[in-house]
């Protein structure tokens, strides 16, 4: 006994045998027996697809009071500009309007008073401008009486019916600038002008 016994702890320690799990029998042929250490196979998780919409990003409330101030200052801006381009126009045509004429030659019209001239029996009115230079203009004042009576003289010697004329008309405007030169002994005198002329007859 105590050999038989001997080499079964002996055969035992030497050989090193796996335990095996038996299942007990359940009449079905065939079963496979698993080991104890082995696990099911676990299925890799499908990945969750999320198909809730995309929500909408809030702009802080800050932020958009300050688009709306940075809005506001671009159009009072604008307005700004405009006011003030508007503005310098209008002086610049203030300043046109009031400007005097530019007289590249430096010449200028001195209306003389009107006149009444005895023709003959006939009545003449006339109104008459002295195209001078504008340096001349105290001397033309200082010789006031003596034009006037050059031109009363001047037009008195003329014939009324002639006066009447385009022809008769421009004649006298040229001899009265003459006659006021070689009166006067100067050539100061650029051009006469008669800018109103009304001859009444006898018998009118």
């Amino acid at each position: 006994m105590s050999n038989a016994k001997s080499k079964g702890e002996l055969l035992t320690s030497t050989l090193d045998f796996e335990r095996i799990d038996v299942l007990p029998a359940t009449g079905q042929q065939g079963a496979v027996v698993a080991p104890e250490s082995a696990k099911p196979v676990e299925q890799a998780a499908k990945p969750k697809v999320n198909l809730s919409p995309p929500k909408k990003m809030e702009v802080p409330l800050r932020s958009r009071q300050a688009v709306l101030t940075a809005k506001k200052d671009r159009l009072t801006l604008y307005i700004a500009g405009f006011v003030m381009a508007g503005m310098i126009v209008m002086s610049y045509a203030i300043y046109l309007y009031t400007k005097e004429p530019y007289n590249p030659s430096g010449l200028s019209y001195v209306a003389l008073p009107q006149m009444i001239i005895n023709m003959d029996g006939n009545v003449a009115r006339l109104q008459v401008s002295v195209q001078i230079d504008m340096a001349d203009a105290d001397w033309l004042k200082q010789h006031k009486n003596e034009v006037d009576d050059i031109f009363r003289r001047t037009i008195a010697a003329r014939d009324p019916d002639q006066l009447r004329t385009q022809e008769g008309f421009a004649e006298a405007q040229q001899a009265l600038k003459e006659e006021l030169n070689e009166a006067m002994a100067s050539e100061k005198i650029q051009a006469v002008l008669l800018t109103e002329l009304l001859i009444q007859g006898k018998d009118e």
